[in-house]
């Protein structure tokens, strides 16, 4: 039998030994010299027979036809070359590459890099980010959550820093025993109680609409949430007390109000070295002042409007008094600048700088930036409101002796005094109460008597003025804690004779006399600029002066201490390292057995 392929004829040795074990291996028959092939026959003729297809041996004889067929199929087996197939996707499965060392440590000049430099130490978990497992049921959570949310939303309406509400909703959380979170702005305030991964957070929203300076309501409020905290009132009592609150009446009555703003701005108009003519028509027409904004205020006006009738009236009555003065050429010892700075001070002191500033350094920069732009936006009213009056009087032909030149003189103990009168009688339209007024004309004298110091030693307006909120803020912050008082309204009270009323009338008047051709001074602008950096000089100053003594009224028990760090710290720097290595080591300790004790 001849094989099919080319390359050998018959069973090789390899057969042999396979399937011929009894027998020696047999040798091939030489090939003839004229090159035939392996399969020709060993006399010539390329047909012939070979002995091995002939002669079958005696293993073949005894063999059965389908066997003998077997073994002649596995001669014509070719082998390919070995390869390694993946039984799956039939692609060469990869090499298997010998493990790499562990790296080196980089090392300079012999010394372990990575010993020295990298730190090993885990960072501590934030609170914000940390599990909370909150066993308690959804209806007194809901509970809880809308009592932290009526809190929080009325300490903001009524004139509450963003830090110090923050604070009262986590003391009344943990109080209660959950973990929640609060996002404030000046707008709305936000709290969410996140359960478990099993059960839905319990999440609300409510608008902060109406925002006032009411800070004996808001003291009130403080000391609620105390009682709350304190085991005094239950949650069930809570929201009765806190609606209570919310409808009770203020504690001046509305004409009463304007009378002490009319007498806010006769000491102005002393304060300034007015005469007593001057200091009974800057009362009058401050008191006007009150009543104006107070009716626009019925009748549901927008701020900017309201700051712009209000800046009108006085810069009104300014130029009647000098077109009294010009045309029946009467010579009255009045000077109507002070008028219209008595009047600008009376509407610059309701607007929320001091909170403003306190939230920006605080940390929350939502809340101060909407507070801010509130800020520019009735400033920008009450400049309108001068600015239209003074364009009107100007092209009329008023004289121009109305630029103001008005300088302060006058002993300091009668500066200081004025300036007492103005903080106590500003306080009574926030409505403090009695003894808290008391510490409201103290720091109206130390923040003035600190302003005559720094101009005694030759700083400039707004650097004067820096250093005499920085002293309000000291004693304010202090104070908060003795009458139980909200700081931010002390220190409202205190600032408002260093406001920059003055400076504002003047800048205005220099740069539209300069556009209407009238013989007054260049540099308005300069002039407003200045009136600028003497706001940021004051916000900037109390908020410094407050944060010296903040450390000093922290409050003693534990729960509250945590709530007010928490709130403090939205504007901290984050430090390198933020707790010891042992307070680490042992919270990441605590956290790997939670996660141990998890999978098993």
């Amino acid at each position: 039998m001849a094989s099919d392929h080319g390359h050998g004829s018959g069973p090789g040795p390899i057969d042999d030994a396979i399937f011929r074990p009894n027998q020696k291996p047999r040798q091939n028959h030489p090939t003839n010299s004229a090159g035939s092939s392996s399969t020709g026959s060993n006399s010539g003729g390329p047909d012939s027979p070979g002995p091995l297809d002939d002669e079958p041996t005696a293993v073949e004889m005894t063999l059965r036809p389908e066997e003998l067929t077997a073994i002649e199929a596995s001669t014509t087996w070719s082998v390919p070359a070995m390869t390694t197939t993946s039984p799956t996707i039939n692609q060469p499965s990869p090499t298997l590459q010998p493990a790499k060392p562990p790296p080196r440590a980089r090392r300079i000049f012999g010394l372990p890099l990575d010993r020295y430099l990298r730190d090993t130490k885990p960072l501590p978990l934030a609170s914000d980010l940390q599990s909370a497992e909150d066993d308690m049921e959804a209806r007194q959570a809901r509970l809880v959550v809308d009592l932290v949310e009526r809190v929080t939303s009325m300490a903001i309406s009524v004139g509450a820093s963003a830090s110090e509400a923050v604070a009262m909703a986590l003391r009344l959380a943990a109080t209660f025993g959950i973990t929640i979170h609060v996002d404030v702005t000046n707008t709305s305030v936000i709290v969410t109680q996140h359960r478990s991964m099993d059960d839905d957070p319990i999440t609300s929203l409510r608008v902060v609409r109406g925002r006032t300076s009411d800070y004996q309501r808001l003291g009130r409020l403080q000391k609620l949430v105390d009682q709350i905290c304190n085991g005094e009132v239950d949650l069930e009592d809570a929201r009765s007390h806190l609606e209570t609150l919310v409808a009770a009446p203020r504690l001046y009555r509305p004409w009463f109000v304007t009378l002490n703003m009319g007498l806010m701005g006769g000491g102005i108009s002393w304060l300034f070295s007015g005469s007593i003519w001057d200091v009974l028509l800057a009362f009058f027409t401050t008191c006007l002042v009150d009543m104006a904004v107070q009716a626009m205020g019925r009748r549901h006006v927008t701020s900017f409007f309201t700051q712009a009738v209000g800046g009108a009236v006085p810069t009104v009555m300014a130029l009647l008094v000098m077109i009294l003065q010009w045309k029946a050429n009467m010579s009255l010892p009045l000077s109507p600048s002070l008028v219209v700075a008595a009047g600008m001070i009376s509407l610059l002191a309701g607007t929320s700088m001091v909170s403003a500033a306190q939230d920006a350094i605080d940390g929350y920069v939502v809340t101060s930036s909407g507070r801010f732009v509130d800020v520019f936006v009735q400033t920008g009213g009450i400049i309108l409101g001068v600015m239209g009056v003074l364009w009107i009087g100007l092209k009329v032909g008023t004289p121009s002796y109305i630029n103001p030149t008005v300088w302060v003189s006058g002993p300091i103990i009668t500066q200081m005094l004025a300036a007492a009168i103005v903080s106590w009688s500003f306080g009574v339209s926030c409505h403090a109460g009695l003894r808290v007024l008391v510490t409201c004309a103290f720091l109206g004298a130390i923040g003035w008597g600190g302003y005559v110091l720094g101009a005694a030693l030759g700083m400039s307006a707004p650097a004067a003025s820096g250093v005499g909120a920085f002293l309000v803020g000291m004693a304010a912050t202090a104070a908060s804690r003795r009458w139980d008082f909200p700081q931010v309204g002390l220190v409202t009270c205190g600032v408002v004779t260093l406001m920059p009323g003055m400076m504002i009338y003047r800048g205005l008047y220099m740069i539209l006399g300069s556009q209407l051709d009238q013989p007054s001074a260049a540099g308005g602008g300069t002039v407003l600029m200045q009136a600028l950096l003497v706001g940021i000089a004051i916000a900037i100053g109390s908020s410094l002066g407050a944060l010296t003594v903040r450390p000093l009224i922290v409050p003693l028990d534990h729960a509250s201490r945590l709530a007010t760090f928490r709130s403090w710290g939205m504007g901290a720097t984050v430090p390198r390292e933020r707790t010891s290595s042992r307070g680490i080591r042992k919270r990441w300790r605590s956290l790997k057995e939670r996660k141990a004790a998890g999978t098993s």
